[in-house]
């Protein structure tokens, strides 16, 4: 979730869906939009294809033609009045990829009075939703070492995989917390360890499948 600004009102704007995933074969998604508050909802969308994903050199590219984008995002400007819901619909136009494309999209609403001699609009509370099409035969593959405190994975598969509810358990004592990552394809990512010994799992998602594993 993106937080663009914070400021008073009862205008709030809730996402069917914050992460989006194009199955192989897959071109169409939809993302429905609530408005949960008491205030009409002026909301953009805005879509960028990110280059790099999870790198120290991510790119945000944001190309005004389709063809080239690869994706259409419709409408990318929609008025939701309180308690109404409205339908963003997102097409994937591009050619099937060797490897996870990643895009974001940042749905942000705005609220006042567009009828105003001078437009008054307080922008609130935005999601950057992460949308990834994913190639034909997805797989990850994680190659990991530990090396003291050090954890470091590397993806070398063709799809991402978000590691989530990291536990590291000493023989003696009680397990302890460790932050989660969302590797893209050819990332290598390191994680600091509280401490060098014990036993290190992860949930692991990607692909379609959810399992933990043990490193």
């Amino acid at each position: 979730m993106l937080v663009v600004a914070t400021v008073p009102g009862r205008a709030d704007m809730v996402l069917s869906d914050v992460i989006v995933a194009f199955a192989p074969g897959e071109v169409r998604k939809e993302i429905v939009v609530t408005n949960t508050g008491e205030e009409t909802l002026f909301v953009s969308a805005d879509l960028a294809e990110i280059i790099n994903a999870g790198s120290a050199n991510e790119e945000r590219v944001v190309n005004p033609d389709p063809e080239l984008a690869g994706m259409i995002v419709s409408p990318t400007r929609i008025v939701v009045q309180p308690g109404q819901r409205k339908t963003l619909r997102i097409a994937y136009i591009g050619d099937t990829p060797a490897s996870d494309r990643v895009y974001r999209l940042l749905v942000k609403p705005a609220v006042g009075d567009i009828d105003a001699q001078e437009t008054m609009l307080r922008v609130l509370i935005g999601y950057d939703v992460l949308v990834v099409v994913q190639p034909e035969e997805p797989a990850y593959n994680l190659d990991w070492s530990r090396e003291g405190t050090v954890f470091t994975v590397t993806n070398t598969g063709n799809t991402n995989a978000l590691m989530y509810e990291g536990l590291l358990c000493p023989a003696s004592g009680d397990c302890v917390d460790v932050q989660g990552r969302r590797i893209y394809p050819g990332l290598t990512v390191t994680i600091d360890l509280p401490a060098e010994d014990g036993t290190l799992t992860y949930m692991v998602q990607g692909a379609g499948q959810i399992g933990q594993a043990t490193f």
